[in-house]
């Protein structure tokens, strides 16, 4: 089953996104880039906001940046998935990244999700295709397809369903869960309900006015619900 996963920038997005009927509440600040991490206040404070047993992931930036944090394990806690971008990583740099991260008190190898980016030559970074090979190789059984730039294309502007379907199926073969991402907007449902993804994450799609940088809007967030189950 497709879970829904919604990215917040505070507490109070947190919680109109559960109401909506959110699965997953991702914790991510838009301002700090695709992945961009939100201060360790805000995942501390959007824990506290809701239940005890919600699916919490947190975006922590791009691995080649990333900088290990001595707190960063007590801001995690509760946290079921951390994401990492690859932007500016080769297929020779990235394992040395992912121990990098690794090293990071918090960051457990299972709860460790790669996001890969369609657009992946205006990243710099690994074509898509190549990470279930990856992934199985590093022992990481979540991988994110996003977008690295927010500039109104999607991820389907970049990858082809067919290419998608190729995808779906070398992570299913490998125990990896697949998350798709990338500016999906209405339009890209049919596509997706083809696809079957584990996860579908949304930012902009269920802001006020399409903005990433706007509110979450419960409505927005009930009608995609509806929409994938």
């Amino acid at each position: 089953m497709t879970e829904l996963l919604i990215s917040v920038r505070n507490p109070s997005e947190a919680i109109t996104a559960l109401e909506g009927g959110a699965d997953w509440i991702d914790v991510k600040e838009p301002d700090n880039g695709a992945l961009g991490k939100a201060s360790n206040e805000t995942l501390v404070a959007v824990a506290n906001a809701l239940p005890f047993n919600t699916k919490l992931s947190a975006a922590l930036g791009e691995a080649g940046e990333f900088k290990i944090e001595n707190n960063l394990s007590s801001a995690l806690h509760g946290y079921k998935l951390a994401k990492i971008g690859i932007s500016n990583t080769s297929k020779s740099t990235i394992h040395q990244y992912i121990l990098n991260v690794l090293m990071s008190p918090g960051i457990k190898q299972e709860r460790l999700a790669i996001a890969a980016y369609a657009d992946f030559s205006r990243a710099s970074s690994i074509n898509p295709l190549d990470l279930p090979y990856i992934c199985k190789n590093e022992d990481i059984s979540y991988l994110l397809i996003d977008t690295y730039l927010k500039d109104g294309s999607g991820l389907l502007d970049w990858i082809s369903l067919t290419l998608l379907l190729e995808l779906k199926k070398e992570c299913a073969a490998n125990n990896i869960n697949l998350a798709l991402a990338g500016s999906l907007k209405p339009k890209d449902i049919p596509h997706l309900l083809v696809l079957g993804p584990n996860l579908i994450g949304l930012r902009g799609s269920v802001c006020v006015n399409g903005a990433r940088k706007n509110r979450v809007e419960k409505q927005l967030v009930e009608q995609w619900a509806k929409s994938i189950k």
